[in-house]
């Protein structure tokens, strides 16, 4: 049983270090095998993604997670639907989609249902459905890792890429307690549990 599995409630963002070890086809990184197919077309489209750690810490974020590397190295557990990084005027910039209960009750429209394990899911089968997501767009306030550079090995990217991802989701946590906290007060998210990636 691994490290994650052990944990009775879901933290919001997790990295599963056993995990992409175990499923490595070089034995080495399984998210370094998908840095090495895509960094040779980012790097020629923007070398700076090689010397700018917010265009790195971005790239390898995109990297990280769906749809590029499925299941992601970086998941994210309920509420958060999806979480984004971009490089966003010299910040790194972060969408991240929470479900949310709806405001009021509509009658004849179905809403969010929770699975046997809480988690919010779509309703289904429905002909009326309404889905409430609350979006939040915050520049992240972080120190990132120095990028590795255009001569480095592969390991050095790989722990590169690891070490910036790993800041950014400790960040993205810190910029989504708080909101949590008052929607589950005001009743209209009740996640399962928040925790440190």
């Amino acid at each position: 049983m691994n490290a994650t599995a052990r944990v009775r409630r879901p933290r919001l963002v997790v990295i599963d270090e056993g995990y992409d070890r175990r499923r490595a086809s070089d034995k080495f990184s399984r998210f370094g095998r998908y840095l090495a197919m895509r960094l040779p077309a980012v790097a020629h489209a923007d070398p700076d993604v090689l010397t700018n750690r917010i265009r790195w810490a971005a790239f390898a974020w995109a990297a990280a997670t769906p749809p590029v590397m499925s299941p992601g190295y970086i998941r994210w557990n309920d509420p958060v639907e999806d979480i984004e990084l971009n490089w966003d005027d010299g910040q790194l910039a972060a969408d991240i989609v929470i479900r949310t209960e709806s405001p009021a009750r509509l009658v004849g429209w179905r809403s969010w249902q929770r699975d046997r394990h809480g988690h919010l899911i779509e309703p289904w089968p429905a002909d009326r459905i309404a889905l409430n997501r609350l979006t939040l767009r915050t520049v992240l306030d972080l120190l990132l890792p120095d990028p590795p550079g255009a001569r480095s090995t592969h390991e050095q990217y790989v722990h590169a890429a690891k070490a910036a991802v790993t800041v950014a989701a400790s960040a993205v946590v810190d910029a989504v307690i708080p909101v949590l906290a008052a929607l589950d007060d005001s009743g209209r998210c009740q996640p399962d549990r928040v925790g440190q990636p």
